[in-house]
């Protein structure tokens, strides 16, 4: 039965707190020193190894709290396609983020991630930046942290690690695609009772990033030469192209809204019961702050790191 149980919120938080602290700092340093080497050690010894050797070390069950259950090919078609559509809405909403910052302070837009600009270097770019962080990632927070957080119900789950998600990037102008993405991620994990279901989308999201940046480095001249029209004045965008923009986005968003409505099924009624059953145990259990303390510091430190933009 112990086998069974979730870890606690507390020390989800500590664990959460020291992989923060660790980023920062160890893979910070080796992102610097090589930044697909760097990726690598993030991800796989940072990340996803003191997650599980702290769900092992509690004498907590893998396939339970990762939810290593199988999903179908019917399933992971509708994840694709509910990543594919959501690209462009996450976008929109970023690109309207960083636009309210650029009020207040003057945006680089520089990426330290660099860009495949050959079949070979996008092929490593997919390994080490589609599905590197698409399995640690989730593992750890569709996994080990949501997983937690369900003794509060599973909305407030998904939100939670979502918010936890966004932040462990530490930089406040790449909080807000990430958050909506572990969102989305976190319903995903929750109406398929699979990690594989965010693990898919995960990857589908970065290499969607990592081939549009491939294929606008690719053909640069081409599309500027497309947008000028051979003159040196870009027009700026038409209102009935800005509405249809809008129109596209509205629509992605109206059919992601389906597609995941479709994925509800007898998984979820099971994932929700399990859920109640969860927090009808744990309804005597009295909140204290000391649980959140790790939180908190985390927050502390975000907020110092990005100090440029909160002033």
């Amino acid at each position: 039965m112990d086998r069974e149980k979730s870890p606690s919120i507390l020390s989800v938080n500590i664990l959460y707190l020291i992989l923060a602290i660790i980023l920062i700092t160890a893979g910070a340093l080796a992102q610097k020193q090589n930044i697909y080497i760097g990726i690598l050690i993030t991800e796989y010894i940072l990340v996803l190894l003191p997650n599980i050797w702290f769900i092992k070390s509690k004498g907590l069950s893998l396939k339970n709290v990762l939810r290593l259950n199988k999903i179908s090919i019917k399933e992971s078609i509708t994840i694709i396609l509910i990543t594919i559509l959501s690209y462009p809405v996450i976008v929109f909403l970023q690109a309207i983020f960083i636009a309210i910052l650029s009020i207040f302070r003057e945006i680089d837009p520089t990426t330290a991630i660099p860009l495949p600009t050959d079949g070979l270097s996008f092929i490593l770019g997919f390994l080490v930046i589609g599905v590197s962080p698409g399995i640690c990632e989730e593992i750890m927070f569709r996994g080990t942290i949501m997983k937690a957080y369900e003794r509060l119900g599973y909305k407030k789950s998904i939100i939670i690690s979502a918010i936890l998600f966004g932040m462990f990037h530490f930089t406040l102008l790449n909080f807000i695609g990430p958050t909506i993405l572990g969102i989305i991620f976190g319903i995903l994990v929750h109406k398929t009772n699979s990690i594989y279901g965010s693990i898919i989308g995960h990857t589908v999201n970065n290499t969607m990033a990592l081939s549009i940046g491939y294929l606008v480095g690719k053909y640069e001249s081409t599309i500027d030469d497309i947008l000028q029209g051979g003159s040196t004045e870009v027009a700026g965008p038409s209102l009935i192209g800005v509405l249809l923009g809008i129109m596209i986005i509205g629509l992605c968003a109206y059919t992601v809204i389906i597609l995941i409505r479709s994925l509800s099924s007898e998984k979820e009624n099971n994932q929700m019961e399990m859920t109640e059953l969860i927090i009808s145990i744990d309804k005597t259990r009295t909140t204290h702050l000391l649980e959140y303390i790790s939180i908190f510091l985390v927050i502390i430190l975000f907020i110092v790191l990005n100090f440029n933009f909160v002033l």
